[in-house]
């Protein structure tokens, strides 16, 4: 139960996703890649291939920039997201009607399968039933 409560919680919650100019690090630069060995995967990493590393990040850095600016990301990305809020929830809600359905129908067959038992035993009167209202074959 806990768990279902915390995935309505985590889908619920509205706590803003980074944006894409979050991303960007200006504090790491080929000069300096010592911001880099405070992350745990690049701790171990000799200063050669830190260095390497910064190199490919600032590339990185200065194409993400463009596109933020030219592409107008920060504009695009609340849409993308709502976007995605909304196609989550349409989907949740499918499957919540889907589960209601089979429900319903559930409930109709065993309803029949009722119906037919009472007609092939005689309408139950000598019957036992267990609590779901099933025929008890035996001990």
């Amino acid at each position: 139960m806990n768990v279902n409560t915390d995935m309505r919680q985590g889908f619920w919650d509205k706590t803003p996703l980074p944006s894409p100019s979050t991303l960007l690090t200006p504090e790491i630069s080929p000069e300096s890649p010592s911001p880099l060995r405070s992350l745990s995967h690049y701790s171990n990493l000799p200063d050669s291939i830190l260095t390497l590393i910064a190199k490919d990040l600032e590339i990185e850095q200065s194409i993400l920039e463009t596109y933020i600016e030219k592409g107008r990301l920060e504009e695009w990305w609340k849409g993308v997201v709502d976007a995605a809020r909304s196609s989550v929830r349409q989907e949740k809600d499918r499957q919540g009607e889907d589960m209601k359905e089979r429900r319903r129908r559930e409930k109709e067959v065993k309803g029949k399968w009722r119906r037919r038992d009472e007609e092939v035993y005689g309408g139950g009167g000598d019957v036992e039933r267990d609590g779901e209202g099933d025929v008890v074959m035996g001990d």
